[in-house]
């Protein structure tokens, strides 16, 4: 599932194209309950101002399992000793920061098992830190 834009039209293979679902980003989306066997939400839910109800709708959606990334704000605190942030961190576009725990507590009323971590290690002068989260939930 995918939204319904120009850009994403002129480049989605013709061998994807039956696999790809297009719509246009209104919720409740026009899907039945457990629709599609997983749902994945890459670099997404930051930039969604009613996350809660994105992620009530992607729980909805999926029969099994969520897959989902967001930038980790954790990163932030890391830099302030060399005076940096992460620069996907300083988008415009994002309106919602999340750390582990916050993360966590969104998703856990609508998955019963949840694992997460960090992915995408870097290091910012001498400190390691990591770009984002990422959760696979379970209902």
């Amino acid at each position: 599932m995918e939204l319904d834009r120009g850009p994403i039209r002129e480049t989605l293979k013709p061998e994807a194209a039956p696999y790809v679902t297009l719509y246009d980003g209104r919720m409740p989306s026009p899907f039945d309950d457990g629709s599609f066997d997983a749902v994945v939400c890459s670099e997404v839910l930051e930039h969604i101002p009613d996350y809660g109800a994105a992620v009530a709708e992607m729980a909805r959606l999926t029969r099994d399992r969520l897959v989902i990334t967001v930038p980790d704000a954790a990163a932030i605190p890391l830099g302030t000793r060399h005076q940096l942030v992460p620069w996907h961190l300083l988008e415009a576009t994002h309106v919602n920061f999340f750390n582990q725990r916050s993360l966590h507590a969104l998703l856990a009323p609508h998955f019963g098992r949840i694992n997460s971590g960090r992915i995408s290690p870097c290091t910012m002068n001498d400190t390691p830190f990591y770009i984002s989260l990422v959760a696979v939930c379970r209902k």
